[in-house]
């Protein structure tokens, strides 16, 4: 009776086997759109510009190549009350109303200047809370724990037998 089990399991993992490379193959990630936890696409784009015009690249990684705009989204989404959310996406439409991506380095830092001396708290409030977390972000990102903080994950070295 173990024979027919063991053989009916053996011909079903075999198909299975054989299956799974012609499946897995057509996974491409051009096909997997894109997850916005719950900013549109423009206001994401908007984002992006942002944390690239806080920490821009060059020759080390800038925050954009380091994906700490997605680090954001998923901070906002799960980590603050739904007040701020939408307080940060007001700002971000904002932001894109004033076309911030198509604007060069020097009018981006003057125009996130201005957004952190605005008259109104939630401009304020939304500038410095999107700062903090794109430093936070990319000081705790692993390029940059690794490659200039010798960040270690497990410090130290363990000797099994050691006679004392």
């Amino acid at each position: 009776m173990e024979r027919r089990t063991i053989l009916k399991n053996l011909g079903f993992s075999i198909l299975t086997f054989s299956q799974l490379p012609s499946w897995a193959s057509s996974w491409r990630s051009e096909l997997f759109e894109e997850k916005h936890f719950f900013l549109s696409k423009d206001n994401s784009n908007s984002l992006s510009a942002l944390v690239d015009a806080i920490i821009p690249g060059g020759e080390i990684p800038g925050a954009k190549d380091l994906e700490i705009d997605k680090f954001i989204e998923k901070m906002l989404a799960d980590c603050y009350s739904s007040e701020v959310r939408k307080s940060v996406e007001e700002f971000l439409n904002e932001v894109s109303n004033q076309d911030f991506d198509k604007k060069n380095t020097s009018e981006k830092i003057g125009l996130i200047e201005t957004w952190q001396k605005s008259p109104e708290k939630s401009t304020r409030d939304a500038i410095n809370l999107i700062k903090s977390l794109c430093i936070q972000g990319y000081s705790t990102s692993e390029h940059v724990m690794t490659q200039f903080l010798n960040y270690e994950m497990a410090p130290g070295h363990f000797y099994g037998c050691v006679t004392i």
